[in-house]
């Protein structure tokens, strides 16, 4: 946190994987920053992107949040995504398609929480209310509320990452 100058008492939610349409990250990037400009919000969620840009999402991300750009940070490749998950409050994959959820257990691994689609590939990574919370695939409202219910519960967050790292044990 201390690197990306994000403070510790900031909810960090974190994305990795390529950066694409397909992913979601776009419908992530516009979540944060409507939670951020809620006025009963926490209004200090950062959000840390990381994976390769494949169709310049990175800089429609910034568009997206040019009000909050300092909450927003991104890395183009990490070869320890542990180092990130272990420093994050919660994971977050609201992608369309997925072949297999790896991103999700590593997540687990590092006793993180996970905020996902309800899609092939992610729900055999993520269990319901127990690991992770889904949303439908492009439903904005779901993701927020799911990570709003993580946001405003640290118990909770915490005994779902110890869940999740149980399950890939």
């Amino acid at each position: 946190r201390k690197e990306l100058n994000i403070p510790d008492d900031a909810i960090l939610l974190l994305f990795l994987g390529r950066l694409n349409r397909d992913k979601g990250v776009l419908d992530l990037a516009q979540v944060v920053n409507n939670l951020n400009a809620t006025s009963n919000n926490n209004n200090n969620i950062h959000l840390l992107i990381i994976g390769p840009d494949e169709e310049n999402i990175k800089f429609q991300v910034q568009k997206i949040c040019h009000t909050i750009i300092d909450k927003i940070h991104f890395i183009d490749f990490t070869d320890r995504p542990e180092k990130f998950m272990t420093s994050a409050d919660i994971f977050c994959l609201p992608s369309y398609r997925e072949g297999f959820g790896m991103a999700a257990l590593e997540a687990g691994a590092c006793a993180l929480p996970t905020v996902t689609s309800r899609i092939y590939g992610l729900i055999d990574a993520v269990s319901e209310n127990e690991t992770g919370l889904f949303h439908e695939p492009g439903d904005l409202m779901g993701m927020a509320d799911s990570i709003l219910k993580l946001i405003n519960d640290k118990n909770l967050r915490i005994e779902m990452g110890q869940k999740g790292r149980e399950k890939t044990k």
